[in-house]
């Protein structure tokens, strides 16, 4: 999706992902109370991947950055 909308098309497009973007968050969670922050931390995330896509904006890096946010290891 990202490379599609670095083209920048001359009309909008739009794409559902809401699996994609739910199920991260589903396995953290569990159904669990202790996972609800954790989750909800997750599917923020994915959400601002998608919307980093959406505009042709994302990168590798964001994953990157997520993964050592979660792991408490943050590089400079």
């Amino acid at each position: 999706m990202n490379v599609r909308f670095k083209l920048r098309l001359p009309w909008e497009l739009a794409f559902s992902f809401a699996r994609a973007i739910q199920q991260p968050a589903l396995e953290i969670w569990r159904g669990q109370e202790a996972n609800v922050v954790a989750a909800q931390q997750a599917l923020h995330h994915r959400a601002m991947c998608n919307r980093a896509a959406r505009r042709g904006e994302y990168s590798v890096a964001m994953e990157e950055n997520q993964r050592a946010k979660a792991t408490g290891v943050l590089s400079r």
